[in-house]
């Protein structure tokens, strides 16, 4: 099962650590076996995880124009885990 809780925790951590990051790098996950895989449920979450901390000014969402994709940046330097 995939939580959104996780889904803001790990994404603020990837931001933490790399500053910008696109939406399609943040919503593609390894399976056991090293394969990406692209799933829909977990494409929606990492959505409303983007919104999610949008929303609380975490992170800013920008998109160059329609159907470009997604580029998420980090707006706090010391952005911390304990989103809800």
């Amino acid at each position: 099962m995939i939580r959104l809780e996780d889904k803001v925790k790990d994404l603020v951590q990837k931001v933490q650590a790399r500053l910008e990051l696109s939406f399609a790098e943040f919503s593609t996950t390894k399976t056991n076996n090293g394969e990406m895989r692209d799933k829909k449920l977990e494409v929606i979450v990492s959505f409303l995880a983007i919104l999610e901390l949008v929303k609380q000014r975490v992170i800013d969402a920008s998109q160059s124009q329609r159907f470009a994709p997604i580029t998420v940046e980090r707006i706090y330097a010391e952005a911390t885990n304990d989103h809800h």
